[in-house]
């Protein structure tokens, strides 16, 4: 979706995800699995700023891997922006796992 483009929101999002990291950082020995959607959100609203820059934004439907994919489309040698989708489908099976890798007893 075009939005105008604004310093303000984009310095937002990179204060949040700034933050997230640092949180991240800080309970990562702690709690793996929150650290792990820490860096994931931080990730997203980087790339969410970058956006912003361009005077761009996510809609619902399109969601956190229309972020992921248009940045990736974007600069496609940036090695690091690749692993969005990788922290994206790690951080989904962090908060929503397999009830077979929790119940012996559930069947597929």
């Amino acid at each position: 979706m075009r939005v105008v483009a604004d310093a303000a929101t984009e310095d937002s999002l990179m204060d949040t995800a700034r933050r997230h990291l640092t949180s991240a950082e800080r309970c990562a020995d702690d709690d793996p699995e929150g650290a792990l959607v820490l860096a994931y959100d931080a990730a997203r609203k980087a790339a969410g700023a970058l956006l912003a820059h361009q005077g761009l934004r996510s809609t619902t439907r399109g969601g956190h891997m229309a972020v992921a994919d248009v940045v990736t489309a974007q600069f496609p040698n940036v090695a690091g922006l690749r692993s969005l989708d990788r922290l994206h489908r790690r951080r989904n099976e962090a908060e929503y796992p397999d009830p077979a890798d929790y119940d012996p007893g559930h069947r597929r």
